[in-house]
């Protein structure tokens, strides 16, 4: 397993200066911290299995393509819960005796953690392929609000 050290110092550090002053000029971050504080620490695991593609598209579209030639489409599970989307695939029974296996069926989970405007809007098997479509719809920019001060 290939481990990442966060050096000292660097803006990837827990102690960096970064993360002490964001409080400071940001308020609502703590969510997002926490994801980019997950994502450092999930970056060091070596989970290529199964292999897919990220495309971009036009109009805050986004295909999610996962290599699954070969394993039972009824077995492919596609959940969102919350902002993490999980694509998994449940082990199979094989009790055929092979002389050569060059291809694995193991069972995998892969998981994403979907942005505040994301959402999964459809996924289809073609040609071995699970594709997964996406869409960002950021909305507009919200008018100034005045907020009143209340005496107590």
């Amino acid at each position: 397993m290939v481990r990442h050290v966060l050096a000292v110092g660097t803006p990837f550090s827990p102690s960096h200066r970064l993360w002490t002053e964001l409080p400071k000029w940001g308020l609502g971050w703590d969510e997002w911290m926490e994801g980019v504080g997950t994502a450092l620490l999930n970056s060091s695991r070596s989970d290529t299995h199964p292999p897919y593609n990220v495309v971009k598209g036009e109009n805050g579209h986004t295909t999610v393509e996962v290599a699954v030639a070969g394993y039972d489409p009824e077995r492919i599970r596609v959940v969102v819960s919350g902002k993490t989307l999980t694509v998994s695939c449940a082990a199979e029974t094989d009790t055929r005796e092979y002389t050569v296996r060059g291809m694995t069926r193991r069972p995998w989970v892969k998981h994403w953690t979907l942005g505040e405007w994301t959402r999964v809007v459809g996924a289809r098997l073609r040609n071995g392929v699970l594709e997964l479509e996406l869409v960002t719809e950021t909305p507009g920019t919200p008018e100034p609000q005045e907020i009143p001060v209340v005496r107590s």
